[in-house]
């Protein structure tokens, strides 16, 4: 193809060799990127992982057609064939670091310095193959086709595409046979795929095989590639850009359709009367109150009672709160209030968004998972309602797909528990989904929604609570705030030891 100047872009259209329908995405890069740039929006466009090792080669790897089976792939690759990786003079390949070092091939040109026209310059094709850097699933192959695009030289876009990525780009021979036992509704493995892919696509979005969001990809891609530090963004942003595509983009439908993307419009009123049991203590410990077992003296907390109308028995879990929004502290046997408190005490605005912003424990460098979720289950009404899709259940579905991502997006493991990940052949394993597990999150959220309990939350049954009008404005306000924390799932994140 003609080589291109500096000012131009091109268009590539990269599809993912074995599968159908077909998937493929449309890309424009201006003429200033590099090959790495290529990977990592071909990984972020097909939900992949961008530490996924990999190499470009204008060379044919299967001059004989794709193999049918990854088990063939390597016999009849013209890349492996026949060949060592000493005194191997291949055609022009482009690889990340630990590729060039795998194959011990000094022809092996850096992707970091290989310009888009200068690769593509002579060829109008490239081969792109990337596998699991852990090394415990197959290779993806893709073809990538460039032409001369009129599009903004400057930008990295996803500008279209067709057909579901792989929820594992480590394992799409498999998900190709899923595809073929999901389409055939008189396939005798029908009903299976159907409820392994549902699963896997999260809670807010059902399994569409022609689905493909270009706008979220281009949002990851953006965020991949924001360099300012602050990487500030909403709580449900931390959350979203954590999840896999194909549930991030349902998320953000969700979000979207019952605009709980936008914060509440809150009154001075209401604000008053929601943050009142807060403010009382603000008030009323400028110069400090004594404490009696770690406890305002009763008569204090009559006081309290009196000027909230709060149930006496809340009292204590108030106080904690109150400190733990770092409203007042403890000093010398008293209760005082800090010295930043002080202006909220007759701003009722302002200490709502004080207290929406520190609710969450831990918010300042991380965002509980579960807790975001039991936020955003409080504002769509899920958490009152009892089945799969309502109560604990849709919060351990998510939660469980960032705890154990192998088993919940990767085909072979989609039934097998955690602790026998990569055990077994694919053929020896149950055809059924293995249930999400309550109980572990319900622990998770107990302390969160113990707090939550006195400001209007309702235990109906166990795993499922009603809400105030009020307090679903609240978690709007939590779930829309801005921040720059990352998300924890993990264990030991969280700092517990009993999940």
């Amino acid at each position: 193809m003609t080589t291109t100047t500096v000012e131009s872009a091109l268009s590539l259209t990269v599809v993912l060799r074995g599968v159908d329908p077909p998937v493929e995405r449309t890309l424009a890069v201006g003429a200033h990127h590099t090959l790495a740039d290529v990977h990592r929006a071909i990984q972020i466009a097909f939900d992949g992982d961008t530490d996924a090792r990999h190499v470009f080669s204008d060379q044919e790897p299967f001059p004989g057609g794709f193999p049918a089976s990854p088990e063939y792939e390597r016999d009849v690759c013209a890349w492996y064939r026949g060949q060592e990786h000493y005194g191997w003079r291949p055609r022009r390949r482009w690889g990340d670091t630990w590729t060039m070092i795998d194959w011990r091939d000094p022809n092996v040109l850096s992707e970091s310095t290989a310009g888009v026209t200068d690769a593509f310059a002579g060829s109008s094709r490239l081969h792109y193959r990337c596998d699991d850097p852990c090394g415990r699933g197959d290779d993806a192959w893709f073809t990538i086709d460039a032409r001369e695009s009129a599009a903004d030289p400057s930008a990295l876009r996803v500008v279209s595409g067709r057909g579901r990525s792989p929820l594992s780009l480590f394992a799409v021979a498999e998900y190709a046979q899923l595809l073929r036992e999901y389409s055939d509704e008189q396939h005798p493995e029908h009903d299976a795929a159907v409820a392994r892919l549902t699963r896997a696509c999260g809670p807010w979005d059902g399994f569409d095989p022609r689905g493909f969001d270009p706008r979220w990809a281009q949002q990851r891609l953006d965020r991949l590639h924001d360099y300012s530090g602050t990487r500030e963004r909403t709580v449900l942003d931390a959350v979203a850009e954590q999840l896999p595509s194909s549930n991030a983009s349902g998320l953000q439908r969700h979000l979207l359709s019952h605009g709980l993307h936008v914060p509440p419009t809150v009154t001075p009123g209401d604000a008053a009367r929601f943050v009142r049991p807060y403010s009382w203590f603000i008030e009323h410990c400028r110069e400090g109150l004594p404490l009696e077992d770690g406890l305002l003296t009763p008569e204090h907390q009559w006081e309290w009672v009196d000027a909230t109308e709060c149930d006496p028995a809340r009292f204590a879990v108030f106080q904690a709160s109150a400190r733990a929004l770092k409203l007042v502290r403890t000093l010398q046997g008293r209760l005082l209030t800090l010295k930043g408190a002080l202006p909220l005490a007759d701003d009722p605005l302002a200490l709502w968004e004080r207290v929406a912003r520190e609710f969450p424990e831990g918010r300042r460098y991380t965002v509980r998972l579960a807790e975001v979720l039991f936020f955003l289950a409080i504002v769509d009404g899920s958490i009152s309602r009892e089945g799969d899709d309502g109560g604990l259940q849709r919060i351990a579905r998510v939660h469980d797909l960032l705890e154990r991502p192998d088993r919940t997006r990767h085909p072979r493991h989609w039934a097998e528990p955690w602790n026998e990940l990569w055990d077994d052949e694919p053929a020896a394993l149950p055809n059924r989904p293995v249930a999400v597990d309550t109980s572990a999150v319900g622990t998770l959220i107990a302390p969160l929604a113990e707090r939550l309990e006195p400001l209007g939350l309702t235990p109906v049954t166990p795993g499922t609570w009603t809400a105030t009008p009020l307090l679903k404005e609240f978690a709007r306000s939590v779930l829309t705030m801005r921040t720059t924390a990352s998300v924890a799932s993990r264990t030991w994140e969280y700092g517990r030891a009993d999940f």
